[in-house]
């Protein structure tokens, strides 16, 4: 993969309270958001208080979150966090185009090949990637066939060969459930798009 040692800098881990997961950085029009999973880390602030720390290829990051643009779909189980320009933050990874049609659907990447990038619980977190292609989806999930392990919950779906993230895997807790091969894990991906933010609905951003 031509841009897995730009990935290395654009995936991070995330601890909190004996929890572990991924979360990855994505640009998207005019903005960069950090994307992560409300079961690894809860969008409370009674909970979690005003920064989230990270690390980035090894590297201790803490993020500061007030002031910044963020919104969180409790149901969808997600959270974008704004990046700042000073946060130094550089990411290969884009949010696909197709996700901001009008006239967008999950079924529009049904079979389609995809590439997961996550981070390895039994390889001392360790970023990888495994192939693996869209089985099922619905309205708002899909189903894939990517090999994960534990601790990548909030890794980076994107259409293989590409940048283009497509959605957020989320681990095998949902109702719907695919087998995705040996040694790995029931996997499912979620990525919605905010259809209509006046409303208060939350997803990705159109």
């Amino acid at each position: 993969i031509p841009f897995f040692a730009q990935a290395k800098e654009a995936v991070c881990l995330i601890k909190y309270k004996g929890k572990v997961g991924t979360g990855f950085f994505c640009d998207m029009p005019g903005v960069t958001f950090l994307i992560i999973n409300n079961h690894v880390y809860p969008q409370d602030p009674k909970i979690t208080g005003k920064f989230i720390d990270i690390t980035i290829n090894g590297k201790p990051k803490t993020i500061n979150l007030e002031g910044r643009g963020k919104w969180t779909n409790e149901d969808m189980d997600f959270t974008c966090i704004e990046i700042k320009k000073e946060d130094n933050i550089k990411t290969p990874f884009s949010l696909d185009d197709n996700i901001l049609k009008s006239n967008y659907s999950n079924k529009d990447y049904l079979n389609r090949n995809v590439t997961v990038f996550a981070l390895n619980k039994n390889d001392n977190f360790k970023l990888y990637y495994s192939y693996g292609f869209i089985k099922e989806c619905d309205d708002c999930l899909f189903t894939h066939t990517c090999n994960t392990y534990k601790g990548c919950s909030g890794g980076c779906i994107v259409i293989q060969n590409t940048n283009r993230v497509i959605g957020i895997h989320k681990g095998g807790q949902n109702k719907v459930k695919v087998n995705i091969g040996q040694g790995g894990e029931n996997g499912i991906t979620t990525l919605q798009r905010d259809r209509d933010r006046k409303s208060g609905s939350a997803g990705m951003p159109r």
